[in-house]
């Protein structure tokens, strides 16, 4: 069971939640297990260099099975304590990342565009500076910090999340 947070907000987010990863790798997987059955149970070859069991069992391995157990494992989590804005992007991020209310000079939910703003999905950084955790979508919350920074939380809960941040900020 999960460890009890004081969180006023918690949202998780995976792959699942994202159709920009969800869809190819669900192909690429299905891909691998067609390719698996098609030659174990009816030695129908469809790549000339995966002819062998070994070589056959390796391909199902990684990319029928492994590939896809790596992206299940990628989780986003957001939580808004009483201590501040505490995020995780699972597996880079073994412990949460907080940002104290202290540090924060202004937020706001925000319509972005991953691809022309960030470059795409995930841990990412642009030419402004701004950094930026995603799994897709086009909300978030951008985060002033008091050092320059901006940061922004990509979340399909933008209004509720400033909201929860208004909540504990100004307890």
């Amino acid at each position: 069971m999960g460890k009890k947070t004081d969180a006023t907000l918690r949202e998780v987010q995976g792959f699942w939640n994202s159709p920009i990863l969800f869809w190819p790798v669900i192909l690429i997987s299905a891909s691998a297990w067609i390719t698996f059955i098609l030659k174990y149970f009816f030695n129908i070859i469809l790549f000339n260099n995966i002819d062998t069991p070994r070589d056959l069992f390796g391909y199902l391995l990684l990319l029928g099975i492994l590939f896809p157990l790596l992206f299940f494992l990628v989780t986003f989590t957001i939580e808004v304590r009483t201590g501040g804005v505490y995020f995780r992007f699972f597996p880079f991020h073994i412990r949460y990342k907080k940002i104290p209310f202290k540090s924060i000079a202004y937020y706001y939910p925000v319509n972005y565009s991953t691809i022309s703003r960030f470059g795409g999905i995930g841990i990412r950084f642009n030419s402004r500076g701004e950094k930026i955790y995603n799994l897709g979508g086009n909300k978030g919350v951008e985060i002033g910090l008091t050092t320059g920074e901006k940061l922004v939380i990509g979340t399909n809960q933008d209004e509720r999340l400033k909201k929860a941040i208004d909540q504990a900020r100004f307890k």
